[in-house]
């Protein structure tokens, strides 16, 4: 099975204080290490995230979402479809 690469947001700052991201990604997607100025609270609505954050590895199923820091470097991998949500701030 080949992985899916997720493309991250292009931009180098928020276009509002509070944005919301919406996205529904296939199973085997990913995305690479990455970190931005920004805070980011993600979950998955339906399927289960495995997350890499600052080194450390997370599981989020939906209703339980992760708080991920400004500046900080995170990765995840969706062995199954998801359904993904975030605010960033």
């Amino acid at each position: 099975m080949s992985k899916k690469h997720i493309d991250l947001l292009s931009f180098s700052g928020l276009p509002a204080p509070v944005y919301f991201r919406y996205a529904d990604f296939d199973a085997h997607s990913h995305a690479l290490e990455h970190r931005h100025p920004w805070g980011c609270l993600e979950y998955s609505a339906h399927g289960v995230m495995h997350m890499e954050i600052a080194g450390q590895r997370f599981m989020s199923p939906p209703q339980y979402a992760i708080w991920i820091p400004p500046g900080t470097e995170h990765s995840f991998y969706n062995p199954q479809p998801i359904v993904y949500r975030a605010v960033c701030l």
